[in-house]
């Protein structure tokens, strides 16, 4: 198992070169409406955050390391969670140190999921086209841009028959 002190160091360490954008974040898919985050793939490991929204507690974020080329087991697990630091307040934490590690895993998840997303590229984006002056925006909608994330339940109109 890897120590809890260990498992902050990563994650300070990742934190300083996410904000850097010198970490490739991957987006992962959630499993399921409970969970949502990003994957970090490396030669010998995976490093998998997630937000964890469980129905009856505080959100967390989970930072799991996975040894890669082995079954997985508990031995070739090690993860390092705490609750979402907005989701609960100060006074429910036992220790500065957990408030800190809150802080931690809350702000890595956060920049993380900005790479993995392109979030930072969108906000770009819009923050560009605003400090422009004159008109925002096309007039049309380029649809070799758009991606309509709700399937459609018709038939294209060249499939339909007359």
């Amino acid at each position: 198992m890897i120590e809890t002190e260990r498992m902050r160091g990563i994650a300070k360490r990742l934190l300083e070169k996410t904000k850097l954008r010198q970490v490739n974040w991957i987006p992962d898919p959630p499993d399921d409406e409970e969970e949502h985050g990003c994957t970090l793939i490396l030669g010998k490991s995976i490093l998998i955050l997630r937000n964890v929204k469980p129905k009856a507690e505080a959100d967390s974020i989970k930072l799991t390391l996975v040894k890669t080329g082995l079954e997985l087991s508990p031995s070739s697990i090690a993860s390092f969670e705490s609750y979402v630091s907005d989701t609960i307040p100060d006074a429910q934490y036992d220790s500065i140190q957990q408030r800190e590690d809150s802080q931690l895993l809350t702000e890595l998840y956060s920049e993380a999921t900005k790479v993995a997303y392109k979030w930072d590229e969108v906000l770009a984006d819009i923050d560009g086209a605003l400090a422009r002056p004159g008109k925002v925006g096309l007039d049309h909608l380029p649809a070799e841009q758009f991606v309509n994330p709700i399937p459609s339940t018709k038939e294209p109109a060249h499939a339909q028959r007359r």
